[in-house]
């Protein structure tokens, strides 16, 4: 972002500098031929002689010169001074927190927190924490290993996966026995054990069983092999 806007900055800067230099040499050469044309009809200078009107026009040519000089330098030192207040506040956007939320707090009241503001070093599931009517955004994925969810709504959510016991989950922000009430979940897939399962079929989830990953002719085949 900031190479760009520097880029941009420097194309935009040499325009200006081409322009000014036009503008610049235009300046000059009409302020000395002006200069020289008032010299040569000036009977008092001509009365000098014409290398004094010569003299003249030189004279107004360098400090038409030195004029445009200090004009560019006040130019060229107030770029210099912008392009270094554009650096400075980006470094000062990058250096400012993007959120508020401390992942090593143990209750969260009233915020909207995303998912990647609550990952701790090393991916430490959150465990026995307290979250009350809090909006949890995604997108991303979200473990709900046990606990308790009173009056949460999931929302605009993806398939919820049902994990074996015993699962190991790495790189996954992970609820392990927290306590969740009057929340909203949203834009995440969730994975769950089995101790969550009914709490969350209770809040009108659905909750994948033996039918969702297996066809009924799977099933059968299975249950007759038990029988016999």
């Amino acid at each position: 972002m900031l190479k760009n806007l520097l880029n941009k900055f420097k194309f935009s800067a040499e325009w200006a500098e081409l322009i000014w230099k036009i503008i610049s040499l235009i300046f000059v050469l009409l302020g000395t031929t002006a200069t020289a044309l008032w010299a040569r009809a000036s009977k008092e200078i001509n009365e000098l002689g014409s290398f004094i009107w010569v003299l003249v026009a030189l004279t107004s040519a360098l400090l038409f010169t030195l004029m445009v000089y200090l004009i560019s330098l006040s130019k060229k030192k107030n770029a210099e001074a912008t392009k270094l207040a554009i650096e400075a506040n980006y470094l000062a956007t990058l250096s400012t927190p993007k959120s508020t939320i401390n992942p090593l707090s143990d209750v969260f009241n009233d915020q909207i927190i995303y998912l990647p503001d609550l990952y701790l070093p090393r991916m430490q599931p959150h465990k026995n924490k307290v979250f009350k009517r809090c909006k949890i955004i995604g997108p991303g994925c979200l473990a709900i290993v046990g606990g308790s969810y009173i009056g949460t709504n999931f929302v605009d959510n993806g398939s919820v996966l049902l994990l074996p016991n015993q699962a190991a989950i790495v790189g996954v922000l992970c609820l392990e026995n927290c306590t969740v009430e009057d929340c909203e979940i949203i834009s995440t897939t969730i994975l769950i054990n089995h101790d969550i399962a009914q709490a969350l079929v209770a809040l009108g989830m659905h909750v994948p069983g033996i039918k969702d990953y297996f066809s009924q002719q799977v099933i059968d085949n299975s249950a007759s092999k038990k029988i016999n």
